[in-house]
């Protein structure tokens, strides 16, 4: 049952402390839909409702991610078709307060996941996890919350050195120079041409660097990840599962390669078998 809790987000940004029922989400300043997951903690989501028997979508960030990066394209056309949507900030991401001595582990974030889905109830879900959110994702279906579907973005990856590594060196480079650094050093791994033409006034500026503050719930999230369990049984992941890795992604390609062989029930994608001989 939704029960009150206090508005943390007015858009002032300060806590205007009124007691919001969580099924108006409404404070008469901002709406705030917001799961309690502790005193002064909690999840900052968005649930539209799909039409006649439809599924819907959740959306899982990645560890640096945003709410932000589902709207705009992805959104209108999940609307359009009569879809859907639940998506949500992890705790120590944007509206999504943590404790300070709260450790930001992917069981904290599996777990928050969980709790959601078992409080919005979303009709028929269908699991869309980006980058590690994708591990979280299966984790959660796993469990044995409800799942009509899976669909993996970018997040198929076998545990080994390389991935130890660089799961470690992203933590380190934000704690030196925030997500800004992180961003200049891997984006030319992950984007192609026309990304970071497009984007590139946003990247490798002249102003320096500044080092994450202990706090930040984006570095923490990094410091997470790098003890996360990445050895998930892929193989009794019984459902509808779709996998798409970006053709500029490929850091990981053969491992994604074959790790996709061990999903009940995989069919090869021609694209990706047609380059994952040649990295």
């Amino acid at each position: 049952m939704a029960l009150p809790v206090r508005c943390l987000f007015p858009q002032s940004g300060a806590c205007c402390g009124a007691l919001v029922d969580t099924q108006d989400n409404e404070c008469g300043v901002l709406k705030c839909p917001f799961l309690e997951t502790g005193p002064g903690e909690g999840l900052y989501y968005e649930f539209e409702a799909p039409t006649a028997n439809q599924p819907t979508l959740v959306f899982v960030n990645a560890l640096t991610g945003s709410i932000e990066n589902w709207q705009g394209v992805v959104d209108p056309a999940l609307r359009e078709a009569g879809l859907g949507i639940l998506r949500y900030n992890l705790r120590g991401q944007e509206k999504s307060p943590v404790n300070d001595d709260r450790i930001l582990d992917d069981q904290l974030i599996i777990g928050d996941l969980c709790r959601l889905i078992d409080e919005v109830k979303p009709p028929r879900p269908i699991y869309c996890g980006l980058s590690i959110g994708g591990l979280f994702a299966a984790r959660a279906v796993l469990s044995g919350r409800p799942a009509e579907g899976l669909v993996l973005l970018n997040t198929l990856r076998r545990i080994g050195a390389r991935l130890d590594g660089f799961n470690h060196a992203g933590a380190r480079a934000v704690a030196l120079g925030g997500t800004r650094l992180i961003g200049d050093l891997f984006m030319p791994l992950i984007a192609g041409e026309s990304v970071l033409k497009a984007n590139r006034d946003n990247f490798l500026l002249d102003d320096p660097y500044e080092p994450a503050d202990p706090l930040n719930g984006h570095y923490r999230l990094m410091l997470g990840a790098t003890t996360a369990d990445g050895d998930v049984p892929w193989s009794a992941l019984n459902l509808p599962t779709l996998v798409i890795s970006g053709l500029y992604d490929r850091v990981f390609l053969k491992r994604m390669w074959s790790t996709n062989c061990l999903l009940p029930c995989h069919r090869d994608n021609d694209k990706i078998g047609q380059t994952q001989g040649t990295w």
